[in-house]
């Protein structure tokens, strides 16, 4: 399994097939620490950076596209070690960015980049609306097939802005009973402003290969196997730990990516002695996920400082 080469050959075939083929205009990349949004420091979304466009109603008609590295921090109070496939910290963002006009063609794209460029069988998919949203209902059903979730699926909170809540209401792709992509129609004071349709680079990597569990598409199993839901739990923590520490966070920032970043810490320091694995072997990793992930002209000698990591063991 070469879930490095898988991982990014998706990620570049998104890209060429969205701009080239599809004329959405490609988004950059940012850090983790951006302050996109002055009350967000984790963009965790490609929400955040499609903020300014769908709010100040600037949509481009092409469309907006984006491949954006995200963090989960909910991952971080698991509990329960039988449900594997919760290990998923770290995440690979494919996003579209449509006027509400467009949600159709926001959907089709999708849908045609899953099945032609990703290469899942179209005859496993199917959608999940809200049994409330007739207009989604109307817009697919002679489209594709789908199936009723109750009346409090599809709903979405995307922060505040001027204190009043963004909405959003969304339709789910399933392929063989897991979620793999979502589109959603942002809502804000009483107005639909814009339609994201997401996916990750994990779960279509998870989806096509049949894993149940997201952390065997991490590029982590090309060199160290993990097998139980612990160590995949491990696993999980370093790649959060190197997102974090390569987009430039330290854990004595008093920000929240430091603070974050210092829980992980804490997270895997247990791990280490819940599984006999010492700190250089998980620098290793963190190291090693850095330099697989991003060209090397950019990889900088960012793995865990000594002094970081001793100081958080002694804690």
């Amino acid at each position: 399994m070469e879930c490095t080469k898988e991982f990014n050959e998706l990620k570049g075939n998104f890209t060429q097939f969205i701009t080239l083929q599809k004329g959405y205009k490609l988004e950059p990349t940012l850090p983790l620490d951006s302050k996109v949004d002055p009350t967000v420091f984790l963009i965790g979304s490609c929400t955040n950076i499609f903020k300014p466009y769908f709010l100040s109603n600037k949509i481009e008609d092409s469309g907006h596209a984006l491949v954006q590295s995200g963090i989960n921090t909910k991952q971080l109070s698991i509990t329960d070690m039988s449900q594997p496939q919760r290990f998923y910290s770290t995440y690979s963002i494919l996003g579209l960015l449509q006027s509400v006009k467009k949600f159709s063609t926001s959907l089709d794209d999708s849908y045609e980049f899953i099945t032609k460029i990703a290469g899942l069988d179209p005859t496993k998919i199917s959608l999940k609306v809200n049994p409330k949203d007739t207009d989604f209902i109307s817009c697919i059903s002679k489209k594709y097939p789908f199936f009723m979730g109750d009346e409090n699926c599809g709903r979405h909170h995307f922060g505040k802005y001027n204190g009043i809540p963004i909405q959003g209401r969304h339709i789910s792709f399933y392929y063989n009973n897991q979620n793999v992509a979502t589109s959603s129609v942002y809502e804000y004071n009483g107005e639909a402003l814009g339609v994201e349709t997401t996916t990750t680079a994990q779960s279509l990597i998870a989806a096509r290969n049949g894993f149940k569990n997201t952390m065997e598409a991490s590029i982590l199993n090309d060199k160290y196997v993990a097998k139980t839901p612990q160590e995949f739990h491990y696993y999980d923590c370093v790649t959060a730990i190197a997102e974090l520490v390569h987009s430039g966070i330290r854990p004595n920032s008093s920000h929240v990516p430091g603070r974050i970043l210092k829980k992980y810490f804490y997270r895997i320091a247990t791990l280490e002695k819940e599984l006999g694995i010492s700190p250089s072997y998980t620098k290793e990793l963190v190291d090693f996920y850095i330099e697989t992930s991003y060209p090397p002209k950019i990889v900088q000698s960012r793995a865990i400082p000594s002094q970081v990591r001793d100081t958080c063991h002694q804690r």
